[in-house]
């Protein structure tokens, strides 16, 4: 049995922008029709000293389910980019 993870780290090839960048761990809810995405609290972003790496350390425990992660970073060349992945906890 392998645990949730409790961060999530992104790199990049290029220095980023710390107050233009950003990333967001959200759960899939869902229902009959369609899935919803909800943010989960208890996360905190830090850019590392490489300032390559965005890092999201995870606080509170995640739940069983498949999270979605979010992010958009702008590079110190002024260049923005934006994805998305998935990952499950069984």
């Amino acid at each position: 049995t392998v645990a949730a993870p409790s961060s999530v780290a992104l790199t990049f090839n290029e220095a980023l922008l710390p107050q233009l960048s950003g990333v967001e761990i959200a759960l899939t809810v869902k229902s009959a029709n369609s899935g919803r995405l909800t943010p989960i609290s208890g996360t905190r972003v830090a850019l590392e000293a490489d300032q390559k790496t965005l890092t999201v350390t995870i606080t509170d425990p995640l739940r069983t389910g498949d999270y979605e992660v979010l992010w958009h970073v702008v590079s110190v060349d002024t260049h923005r980019i934006q994805g998305t992945f998935s990952f499950s906890v069984k």
